[in-house]
């Protein structure tokens, strides 16, 4: 079954399955314009949300630093920060690369529960950072600020800039090279929206949608128009449709074997950079051992 008959399929059993009893609104048979008739969010019936595929793993990432590998990491720096404050007379607790980890997860919610509460919105305190003793106690101790940040009249490192030089080089050859096929990534994904493949793919969503009575041609749209201010009703049922119909054209799966087809070609002209990689990355973190261990 192609793409779109697929999509136009379940759109229309999205269409029927969101209808209220009693007369009530049909949540995803409205048009975009009566979207805010619909009154309360809470007055609309239980949502239902397909899974969508998810996106494949990226080529790249085989070359670039795994997740385990950025915790050892962030920890060296925590350690390093905790010894040059150690030096200098000062307790330091390390911060818990979890929570550093949550504190970048910002995302918007996929779930019926979630997409009710808070539609295109972000999750309250999603995107705080997390504080630590170490914080308070720099905002209320000049010294200890000092220490941890630098002294900001004659311009000099604190333990944390110090102690991130020797973790994350960020001037050295791995740092460099991971930029560049980073960089190289994002060209990639902003030239996968120029292929026919991906117009193609935005069109079947589109068309979904408007089977559901919504009208954008692209995801991007609603996001935008729902940008801040209030959730409504009409802000949840459209969110429902659209991650429905995703889920229908499969979305975010086919952007990614579009970007991964688009990778290995890329890495197949650019072979020589991604072995430089390989062995900087690997001196990299021997040389972050090597720091960790004069701790």
């Amino acid at each position: 079954m192609d793409i779109l008959r697929r999509a136009l399929i379940i759109a229309v059993v999205l269409t029927v399955a969101s209808c209220s009893t009693e007369g009530s609104a049909a949540t995803s048979s409205v048009s975009s314009a009566s979207l805010a008739d619909l009154g309360s969010k809470d007055s609309l019936p239980e949502q239902i949300i397909a899974t969508q595929p998810p996106r494949p793993s990226s080529p790249l990432s085989e070359y670039r630093l795994s997740d385990e590998q950025r915790e050892f990491v962030y920890e060296t720096w925590q350690l390093g920060m905790q010894s040059c404050m150690a030096a200098q007379g000062y307790d330091f607790i390390p911060a818990s690369y979890d929570d550093a980890k949550a504190s970048d997860s910002v995302a918007m919610a996929t779930d019926s529960a979630g997409v009710t509460l808070y539609g295109y919105g972000l999750p309250p305190g999603s995107d705080v950072l997390v504080r630590t003793p170490n914080d308070e106690r720099a905002e209320s101790e000049p010294a200890y600020r000092a220490a941890l940040i630098g002294n900001e009249d004659d311009n000099s490192d604190g333990c944390r800039d110090v102690a991130y030089a020797h973790a994350f080089d960020e001037s050295g050859l791995f740092s460099k090279l991971d930029h560049q096929v980073g960089q190289a990534g994002v060209d990639i994904s902003v030239g996968v929206e120029t292929t026919t493949e991906f117009q193609n793919l935005e069109s079947s969503w589109s068309a979904c949608m408007n089977a559901a009575g919504f009208q954008f041609r692209s995801p991007r749209e609603p996001l935008s128009e729902y940008a801040g201010g209030g959730i409504d009703a009409g802000e949840v049922a459209t969110r429902v449709a659209d991650l429905n119909c995703q889920a229908a054209v499969e979305y975010e799966a086919t952007i990614g074997e579009l970007e991964n087809a688009a990778e290995l070609s890329w890495m197949e002209a650019n072979q020589e950079l991604l072995v430089q990689l390989s062995a900087a990355r690997e001196q990299y973190l021997s040389d972050v051992e090597t720091y960790k261990n004069s701790l």
